[in-house]
């Protein structure tokens, strides 16, 4: 789906992290020109990863995407568009997403905090010197911190996170064993966020 969209759009580059895949993954990254491979040598959590790619990263904008993600037609060129005539420099824009493809009319951007009810970037699409002057991604969180806290960073050097609504992703949530063995990181993740941002109430 990235490549649909952006070959012949612009020039583009695509950074997978590879958490010790086993399957002929890294072998059939490995073959592609357009692809970008980082192998881990051990599996640090998705944070690691991100913070890897995204500090691999050489083009003017960046973006994340999880895996089991599908980027829908025109999305990522609607999102470039909108990023270049509406975001200011300390800005960050965020994909809606739908919970798998049965909720087609369902696409939604998350908020943090009960008492501070902000917009985060579950996607996010943002400037790299931007990425850079924030210092990336906060690695004490493990597996479900880090995109919010990316966000509240945003949100506290006064820039804003904005939704695009043209530009739409399904998120599959496709479990292969390793989500649900990940899961118990969550609390810890949630009581780093409650230390460090502690008016969002939980």
């Amino acid at each position: 789906s990235i490549r649909e969209e952006l070959q012949g759009y612009c020039d583009y580059e695509i950074v997978v992290v590879d958490g010790m895949s086993s399957d002929g993954t890294q072998s059939w990254l490995s073959a592609q020109s357009d692809v970008v491979l980082i192998v881990e040598s051990e599996r640090r959590g998705c944070c690691h990863a991100f913070d890897q790619s995204l500090r691999a990263a050489k083009g003017r904008w960046v973006c994340w995407l999880n895996d089991d993600v599908l980027v829908l037609p025109d999305s990522l060129r609607a999102m470039h568009s909108f990023a270049t005539s509406h975001l200011k420099p300390e800005d960050m824009a965020a994909f809606p997403s739908s919970r798998g493809p049965g909720n087609l009319n369902d696409f939604v951007v998350n908020t943090v905090g009960r008492f501070r009810p902000l917009i985060y970037a579950n996607f996010g699409f943002l400037r790299r010197d931007t990425l850079e002057t924030l210092g990336y991604l906060n690695l004490s969180y493990q597996k479900f911190g880090w995109d919010p806290d990316l966000s509240l960073r945003v949100w506290s050097s006064r820039g804003s996170v904005v939704p695009c609504n043209q530009a739409k992703i399904i998120h599959y949530f496709i479990d292969d064993g390793t989500r649900n063995n990940d899961e118990k990181k969550r609390e810890l993740d949630y009581s780093t966020l409650k230390i460090k941002w502690p008016s969002l109430g939980h």
